[in-house]
């Protein structure tokens, strides 16, 4: 391969890492308002309105929110080619994608938080599609 092959072939390596992590980004974000709207409506309206939030919710919202960091973290590492690092953020963009799509089936949540759960599971499937094309040898 030629020094002009190599150069393309990093920039759009380059593009796909920027996009994965700006999904990761916007993950992390929704993460941190579904846990806010947790705490929100339960100091609100929660007492009229159980169905909007119960303590599944509550971990759950928990657990979206603080993955959200670590995962940026690897995508950083993995953007500069450590092994272990590409290893983990395929590993989470297999994986975390279809426990979101699994969660609703075996977990009650308030209907507004399977919503989250979409916006979450398409940014990380939208992550994991760029990445696979990101090691794609052209």
């Amino acid at each position: 391969m030629s020094s002009d092959s190599n150069q393309a072939t990093s920039k759009q390596r380059d593009t796909y890492f920027r996009m994965i992590q700006t999904l990761l980004t916007a993950y992390t974000v929704v993460g941190w308002l579904g846990f806010a709207t947790v705490v929100v409506l339960s100091l609100t309206v929660a007492k009229q309105h159980t169905s909007l939030v119960n303590s599944t919710a509550w971990v759950h919202g928990l657990i979206v929110a603080l993955t959200g960091l670590p995962f940026i973290a690897v995508a950083k590492k993995a953007a500069q080619s450590k092994g272990r690092a590409e290893m983990r953020l395929r590993i989470i963009l297999t994986v975390v994608p279809i426990a979101f799509i699994a969660v609703p089936f075996f977990i009650d949540l308030p209907k507004w938080m399977n919503v989250e759960q979409g916006v979450c599971a398409a940014l990380l499937l939208t992550a994991g599609m760029a990445y696979y094309k990101s090691t794609q040898r052209v």
